[in-house]
């Protein structure tokens, strides 16, 4: 049985992309199909990995930086609908981020999920790979005003939850999400299997980095070297 003594952390906000899913391989696939609808050579998916984090519109900018706005309209559109149709073709969690999801919610800790996906896309692949009871919010963008770094959403989500700023730990893969905590009041935990490389998060200053999922569960301010089976 878990031990059910309130961890010294309230709340947890998770980015997305890089963080709890893999979904490297989708967005490659439907970047190269809209650029190749547009005349465009095909990008690699590590030059992709390098992109992601700054929502969809910026990847598009780095995918063809020489176009207009007209031009690069239509080719948001064009990865839009791509990405639409095939975001779950091989997109999945973590190794091992399941099994720690499935602990912390049995903890009682409240989580949620913070993306700069589009909102609808970040609905749609949680509600597909995660368990209904694990995320009590989910949040893409809606507006480009919202993206992190900017700390609005990530309030917002604070809010929802009830819980202060400064009781919340927001894990995610890249330096904006370090950011983000830090304009936040939140405490920042980075994560190495996504989609930047352990010197460019050391660089951002987070509270911790982490190498595996698991060790989420080490981490003595979140309390939950106190739960055990």
């Amino acid at each position: 049985m878990l031990d059910r003594t309130p961890p010294t952390a309230a709340a947890l906000i998770f980015d997305l992309d890089g963080t709890l899913v893999d979904t490297l391989d989708d967005l490659t696939s439907a970047l190269n199909g809209a650029l190749s609808a547009h005349g465009c050579a095909a990008v690699s998916s590590a030059r992709v990995r390098r992109w992601v984090g700054d929502g969809a519109a910026a990847l598009c900018r780095s995918a063809a930086p020489d176009a207009d706005d007209a031009r690069r309209a239509s080719l948001l559109s064009a990865f839009l609908q791509a990405y639409r149709e095939g975001c779950l073709n091989a997109t999945t969690l973590y190794p091992g981020m399941p099994d720690v999801l499935n602990r912390l919610h049995r903890a009682g800790i409240p989580m949620a999920v913070l993306s700069n996906k589009p909102h609808e896309f970040t609905l749609r692949v949680v509600a597909a790979l995660c368990h209904p009871e694990w995320f009590a919010v989910v949040r893409g963008v809606m507006d480009e005003s919202e993206r992190k770094p900017s700390p609005s959403l990530a309030l917002h989500v604070a809010g929802t939850l009830d819980r202060s700023p400064s009781k919340i730990f927001l894990i995610g893969d890249s330096p904006g999400d370090i950011a983000t905590a830090h304009a936040s009041g939140m405490k920042s935990v980075a994560v190495t299997w996504g989609f930047r490389d352990r010197d460019v998060l050391q660089d951002a200053r987070p509270n911790w980095i982490v190498d595996r999922p698991e060790q989420l569960l080490e981490i003595p301010e979140l309390g939950a070297s106190m739960w055990r089976d």
